[in-house]
């Protein structure tokens, strides 16, 4: 919400820890373990390499 532009619009930290573990292969028992600025940072990661992959900013969880 504070900012859109650098973070997921998705609330449920739930939905969050599972896009991270899915999409990096962490297991979930560790992303539990992660603070939220960096399940952020994950995701924010994933976000730059799926845009590069599929060459596209249409992009959305």
């Amino acid at each position: 919400m504070l900012f859109p532009d650098d973070f997921e619009r998705i609330f449920g930290g739930g939905d969050r820890r599972k896009i991270v573990s899915a999409f990096t292969g962490i297991p979930i028992n560790q992303v539990r373990a992660m603070s939220a600025i960096e399940i952020d940072q994950k995701l924010a990661e994933i976000r730059k390499d799926k845009e590069e992959e599929y060459d596209t900013k249409e992009l959305d969880f």
